[in-house]
């Protein structure tokens, strides 16, 4: 906060990425939102992402965020909106998620959604670190449960048992 009472003084501005410090979230997702057209085109290109999806990712991201920090259970969550595939059917196809009335049974509105979102978003060797240790938690469960019932947790989450493969992909 210093930093940017000093641009201030000196400046008599403060420059956006100085100010994006101070935004939560939720403050930057409405930011993004609020952008003129060839500006949310220019950021989601940074990421070979839509400026639609992005729009969309980063909504599903804040929604789960915000589920998270209240202490809310992520286990079986249905997000109240809809994930856009057009650009990540890919991921859907290659997991072999099985299409339920003309959409994916999962990966939609759920974890597995946020799963793929963060495909998007993080780079190389950072996703698979997320996935290593989503992979330590799931496993942790994994040792408690009989085969079936292990099966039947995954299904409930939306993960399917091959989420891993991701990491490849």
């Amino acid at each position: 906060y210093d930093d940017i009472k000093q641009c201030k003084k000196e400046n008599n501005t403060i420059p956006l990425w100085m100010l994006t410090t101070l935004m939560t979230f939720g403050n930057m997702t409405n930011f993004y939102n609020l952008l003129k057209i060839e500006d949310k085109k220019e950021i989601a290109m940074l990421f070979q992402i839509n400026y639609r999806d992005m729009n969309i990712f980063l909504k599903i991201l804040n929604i789960i965020r915000n589920i998270s920090a209240h202490g809310t259970v992520l286990f079986n969550i249905k997000i109240d909106i809809k994930y856009p595939l057009r650009g990540d059917s890919y991921y859907h196809e290659k997991l072999k998620i099985p299409i339920e009335n003309n959409t994916y049974a999962n990966g939609i509105n759920d974890l597995l959604a946020v799963i793929i979102i963060l495909k998007r978003f993080l780079q190389g060797k950072r996703y698979i670190k997320f996935i290593h240790e989503l992979e330590e938690i799931i496993n942790d469960v994994k040792e408690e449960l009989d085969s079936k019932s292990f099966e039947n947790f995954m299904e409930e989450m939306g993960i399917p048992l091959n989420y891993t493969e991701l990491k490849e992909l």
